[in-house]
């Protein structure tokens, strides 16, 4: 007799509670790179880098672990320009120009 068992192709939440537990998780992971993207859009980060990483990050939609800095160049006192490639996938390698601009006491993309 099979009591709690889920059936082939369901998502096996209903009823159990490590189905729950799976979805809290998922919901919660969820919910931090939202936080964690609009965290990096309101603060100024310390660098140039940084910041452009973090939006790009954002803008590409994958982990700022995946997404590298390669060189920057600075337009004048409080702007610099850097160029940035994200790794979405292993055939698909986007880059692009992302203009900083000093903010306060650090960097923000404008």
């Amino acid at each position: 007799m099979r009591a709690a068992a889920s059936k082939p192709g369901t998502s096996g939440k209903a009823g159990t509670a490590g189905g729950q537990a799976a979805g809290a998780a998922k919901s919660a992971g969820g919910s931090r790179v939202t936080s964690l993207a609009s965290m990096a859009a309101t603060r100024p980060a310390k660098d140039a880098q940084s910041a452009a990483v973090a939006w790009y990050a954002n803008r590409v939609h994958v982990s700022p672990d995946r997404v590298q800095a390669l060189q920057q160049q600075r337009v004048n006192g409080t702007t610099t320009k850097v160029l940035v490639m994200a790794q979405v996938s292993e055939t698909n390698v986007p880059t692009a120009f992302v203009t900083v601009r000093r903010a306060g006491g650090g960097w923000k993309v404008s």
